[in-house]
């Protein structure tokens, strides 16, 4: 089980201090600055493990699921929003890597006894500086055919419902699993899809349409004309044999 532990030690303005460890050596204090929130607290320990997990790399690997990680949290708020039991949704863009590619994280309460954690004054520990307002791509995966794409809940809950071979123990594993197979390939949007579509988005110029060609399940996505980012919106079935 990997392991990250953070508590929000310290607080000066829009700027809040968050010690970290993994294990007992590997540990340090964060400084998030420029935060605008009514719950400072909550978004600057979500940031730091955002940042610890897919920017710093701490565990030496980019997260694909949550399974095999835990989060200590200094933050009673962020285990009432993985649970499901509160919403905060001013919180919910911070929160959002944890409910998606870290779906299955399983999150404690910080030991406010914690030894290990580092103090404001300690030597020889890290100490790093990051904007909240920085954007920390977590949520992007890298597919050798359908380019740079990334995944929201709603399509993450429709390939769990219309999933059926077989147990499906992560399903966003499995989702990535199929959207990296190097044979899915782009179909033409059927008319039915055209008209749904056009009512949603008004338009279907970056409208995609992938499938495998053995599979019901396709996956419509919306593309960046700019980043050419390409977002999985929804999933539906259809018979390969109507593309």
């Amino acid at each position: 089980m990997m392991i990250l532990s953070t508590q929000v030690i310290t607080q000066l303005n829009s700027q809040r201090a968050v010690a970290w460890r993994v294990g007992s050596n590997r540990r340090g204090i964060i400084y998030v600055e420029n935060i605008e929130s009514d719950d400072p607290d909550v978004v600057s320990e979500l940031v730091a493990i955002q940042y610890l997990l897919f920017k710093k790399k701490v565990f030496d690997r980019d997260p694909v699921t949550g399974k095999g990680y835990k989060l200590h949290v200094s933050s009673n708020k962020i285990r009432q929003m993985i649970k499901g039991k509160s919403t905060y949704k001013h919180l919910s863009q911070y929160i959002y890597f944890l409910k998606t590619i870290m779906n299955g994280v399983l999150i404690k309460k910080t030991d406010d006894t914690d030894e290990f954690l580092p103090g404001i004054n300690d030597e020889g520990v890290s100490i790093e500086h990051i904007d909240v307002k920085e954007k920390i791509e977590t949520d992007i995966i890298k597919t050798p055919a359908m380019g740079a794409i990334k995944l929201t809940k709603h399509a993450i809950k429709q390939f769990e419902d219309r999933h059926h071979a077989g147990d499906l123990t992560n399903p966003v594993q499995s989702l990535i699993r199929r959207i990296k197979h190097p044979a899915i390939q782009k179909k033409s949007l059927p008319e039915n899809v055209i008209k749904h579509k056009l009512k949603k988005y008004g338009t279907i110029e970056n409208l995609e349409v992938w499938s495998h060609d053995s599979s019901q399940i396709h996956y419509v996505v919306v593309r960046d004309h700019i980043t050419n980012v390409g977002t999985i919106v929804t999933i539906y079935k259809r018979h390969p044999a109507y593309n």
